[in-house]
Parts: C-alpha cells; sequence; structure tokens
C-alpha cells in the first residue's frame, strides 16, 4: 500500500497470543452481529460504520485505518478494491459504497491543493492531518466495536480461510504475522469454536 512519503510504510505486525489469545477476541457469531448492525444501521455516522466494517472484516487497526487517504480506494464504477497490502482487495458491499461515500465527501472539501498534501479518508480535526488513532479508537467503542478483540475475531477467521502468503498479501501483515495467525487458527478446533460461539463478548 502506498502511504504518503513523510510516513514510511511498513507490513503490520500483530505477534499471536498463544494461549491467551481466547482472553483478546470476540465471539465469531457477536462479530457478524456487529457487521450486521453497521450494514443496517443507517443512524451511524458513514465514517464510524466504515472504520467497524474495516476492523470487523479486513482485520484493521485503527492506525491503520487513519491513515488511509483517497488514493487507496479503487473505484472501477462496477466494482471497489482497497489497497490494504501489495494486492488490492474487493470491498462488499455496502462497505464499497461508504467508501465511495468518504472519497467524495473529502474531495470535495478538502482545503489542500491537490498534489500537495494527501486526503485522509478518515480527517483529523485540523486541515491537512488524519484522525488521531485513539480518536478513532474512543467512537468505535462507543458503538460496541471493541478494535483489539474484534481485530483479533477478524484474524483468527481470515487465517483460518486464506493461506498465509494470500493474506498477508491482501491486508497488509507482515509474512510473520501471517504464519503465526495460520498457526493459531490451525490449532482451534470445532471444540474450540463452539465455546466461542458461547461466550459473551469480552470489553477491555
Amino acid at each position: 500500500m502506498d502511504f504518503p512519503q513523510r510516513a514510511q510504510h511498513r507490513p503490520l505486525t500483530a505477534p499471536a497470543h498463544g494461549s491467551e489469545l481466547s482472553l483478546n477476541v470476540i465471539a465469531q457469531d457477536y462479530r457478524w452481529a456487529l457487521v450486521r448492525r453497521l450494514v443496517t444501521d443507517h443512524q451511524l455516522a458513514a465514517p464510524d460504520r466504515a472504520a467497524g466494517l474495516l476492523v470487523l472484516l479486513f482485520a484493521q487497526p485503527p492506525s491503520r485505518i487513519t491513515r488511509l487517504t483517497t488514493d487507496h480506494v479503487l473505484d472501477t464504477g462496477d466494482h471497489v478494491r482497497l489497497r490494504l497490502g501489495r494486492e488490492p482487495v474487493l470491498v462488499p458491499a455496502p462497505l464499497d459504497d461508504l467508501l465511495r461515500e468518504l472519497v467524495t465527501r473529502r474531495r470535495g472539501r478538502s482545503t489542500i491543493p491537490p498534489g500537495r498534501e494527501p486526503t485522509w479518508l478518515f480527517h483529523g480535526i485540523y486541515p491537512g492531518r488524519p484522525m488521531d488513532p485513539s480518536s478513532l479508537s474512543r467512537r468505535l467503542r462507543v458503538i460496541g466495536v471493541q478494535p483489539r478483540q474484534a481485530r483479533n475475531a477478524s484474524l483468527m477467521d481470515v487465517a483460518s480461510e486464506l493461506p498465509a502468503y494470500v493474506f498477508s498479501r491482501l491486508l497488509g501483515y507482515c509474512q510473520k504475522t501471517a504464519d503465526n495467525w495460520n498457526t493459531e487458527a490451525s490449532g482451534f478446533g470445532p471444540d474450540y469454536a463452539a465455546d466461542l460461539t458461547r461466550r459473551r463478548p469480552r470489553h477491555s
């Protein structure tokens, strides 16, 4: 992913937590309930819905979400892809339309001359500055999304479905981290999945 030159991009590193992982992940049924709420609740602000879905579906932390710019959104008209890693990932509906809305909003309201500064999808309170990750985290918690636990649940799900090589290239994680999460996901069988489903979500 091509971030602005002033902030050198490095692949995300999120080491797996081994035996402590179950303490830092929400149940998958609760995760999907949050996804459904963000998909259907139009009373929520579009940036909060989009950011929450990026955590829940693509395992992106607030620190990475706030660095996204309009250039990371690739819109062909029929499909939207998002450049999180080396290979753009296809964005499902309605997140695609939420990203389109943020792109239109930011390009229309930018006070920075084109080519001078990036147009942040999640802008901060100061012109030309992105939202602070801690501010985004607080906003997500208000709508019920605990960033760390939700991201871990998404990582577990993605790692159980995709090879580490594909996982790292699509979501911007380093290969070692992707390997660790694939190992973690393969180590939890049906009994653990059932237990996760029964557990009430943990909050930090």
